[in-house]
């Protein structure tokens, strides 16, 4: 059963964020808007320690709990339709991650339209898992909506080539997975920073005002309801058997995507009968948001549209999505596509609006306890004792 909270934050989405949507035109706007700051919170530097460097052009945030290092890097890729900063909601998942698993949690910061393309992000993205690995860690990938969709493509990249050459954000690098060659972009300017994104598009400085009332759901256990499905149809939370499963492929060990952008012109005829459900995401105005961050390349290209590339050679991968969001059709397609020798782990939470682990319901707990069950399984990690890291603000 749907709780009120999630009603009421449905009712709030559908007044405060769906006109952003709703048109052409709205989202035009949308991708105007300036971009704001994507330092993280007071709450995580003061709990945490943060460091920040420049790599391959673009910021690239470090989260770090206490305790003895795993050698584990989960790299985040937050939300925003590929046009709008990271917010508050990303950086409490991103600081429950690191304080549940104790592992560090890498946050590139990657352009976004319409400034940068896709390719420019898949090329940063991918330099930076291929640096954690050479430097001997072992990544896991986890994202949001568009991050979401980034993330698989990046693991999809890495399993085509661990290798990517050297170069600016603005190259393509070597990552074609069968498509033809596209024309060269420019390198952003210098200190130019912005992050990629798919869920949360508030106005540039907004903490955004779903944000409230994260902290008692960061850190609360919970088991997950039933619905998880393995790729042998097992019912259960996470797979025992995950992490003898997980050898890395590609430097990746693992992924988790939390209601992704799996094809940019979302054009699967089974969202029209979702589409009057959702109280956040329209079709219209995610399509200049969509072509702004395609530039020159076809929608469907693979290299921006997971659900088209190969799906046989992806680690453990886990899905959560809603029955309320536009991105469902798609999360059941690359469900149904997806061969038998993945991991998969695949939720979907009843009455749930987009990204909903995100958000101040109650059933973003259980949604934040599977994707912990789904790194530590994965990962082979040991579960942090009480006091080895911090409480996740």
């Amino acid at each position: 059963m749907t709780s009120w909270q999630m009603t009421v934050v449905a009712a709030f989405t559908r007044l405060a964020y769906q006109r952003k949507f709703t048109t052409a035109e709205a989202g035009l706007r949308t991708l105007a808007r300036p971009k704001g700051p994507s330092k993280p919170p007071s709450a995580i530097l003061k709990r945490y320690a943060v460091s920040t460097t420049r790599d391959h052009g673009f910021d690239l945030h470090r989260i770090r709990p206490s305790g003895p290092d795993t050698g584990v890097t989960v790299i985040y890729l937050h939300g925003g339709a590929y046009t709008s900063e990271i917010v508050s909601q990303h950086w409490s998942l991103i600081a429950h991650i690191a304080a549940r698993t104790g592992h560090e949690v890498a946050v590139p910061i990657y352009g976004l339209a319409p400034t940068h393309n896709g390719l420019q992000a898949l090329t940063f993205v991918t330099a930076v898992i291929a640096a954690e690995t050479a430097r001997g860690r072992r990544c896991y990938l986890a994202g949001d909506s568009a991050g979401g969709g980034l993330a698989l493509l990046a693991a999809q990249a890495m399993a085509a080539d661990p290798t990517p050459p050297p170069g600016p954000p603005g190259s393509e690098g070597r990552f074609a997975l069968g498509a033809g060659s596209a024309p060269d972009r420019p390198t952003p300017a210098a200190g130019e920073t912005g992050s990629v994104a798919g869920g949360f598009v508030t106005a540039a400085g907004e903490s955004g005002a779903v944000a409230g009332g994260f902290g008692s759901a960061a850190g609360e256990a919970g088991s997950v309801a039933g619905g998880f499905v393995s790729a042998a149809g097992e019912a259960g939370a996470v797979v025992g058997g995950l992490a003898a499963a997980a050898g890395s492929i590609g430097g990746v060990v693992g992924v988790t995507a939390i209601a992704p952008w799996l094809d940019l012109s979302i054009s699967n005829p089974e969202v029209d009968e979702v589409e009057p459900h959702d109280p956040w995401l329209r079709r219209p105005g995610l399509r200049p948001l969509a072509t702004a961050w395609a530039g020159e390349i076809p929608l469907q290209d693979p290299r921006l549209s997971p659900l088209f590339g190969d799906l046989t050679r992806l680690p453990p991968l886990q899905i959560l999505v809603g029955t309320r969001d536009i991105t469902l059709p798609d999360c059941r397609l690359l469900r149904d596509r997806l061969p038998s020798t993945v991991p998969l782990t695949y939720h979907e939470e009843p009455g749930a609006v987009h990204v909903y682990p995100l958000l101040p319901v109650p059933e973003a707990r259980p949604g934040r306890q599977a994707i912990i069950d789904h790194i530590m399984a994965t990962t082979g990690a040991a579960r942090p004792s009480d006091g080895s890291a911090n409480v996740a603000p």
